[in-house]
């Protein structure tokens, strides 16, 4: 009776968890497995990337802002607190005629 099959509920158990792993440990990772592992680091990869992409167009549109509308015309834009990126500089006193001006030069520097 050494090959014949265990009739317990628990050995049973026992023998096809020991069967299951032979199976998993046979060799190599599928290649299931190999492709989902490249598209989740590929994926990662487009994210960070994605995130400091648009991390640097915040900070590039911050500065043009402080120079610009701040440094030209000495308007104040409304922040929440604790939200400035580049610590405010004196400002000159406020123009409001250039508000007209500057975006339409940025407009047309835009449309060459």
């Amino acid at each position: 009776m050494a090959g014949a099959p265990p009739t317990e509920p628990s050995s049973r158990f026992v023998v096809g968890f020991l069967a299951l792993a032979r199976k998993l440990n046979r060799g190599a990772t599928p290649p299931e497995l190999q492709l989902l592992g490249r598209t989740l680091l590929h994926s990662a990869l487009v994210g960070v990337a994605a995130g400091l992409v648009g991390s640097a167009l915040y900070a590039a549109l911050e500065l043009t802002e402080r120079l610009v509308l701040e440094g030209l015309t000495g308007y104040e834009a409304l922040r929440a607190g604790g939200e400035e990126i580049i610590a405010s500089s004196e400002r000159p006193d406020f123009r409001p005629w250039l508000l007209a001006i500057v975006p339409a030069l940025a407009d047309l520097l835009g449309a060459l």
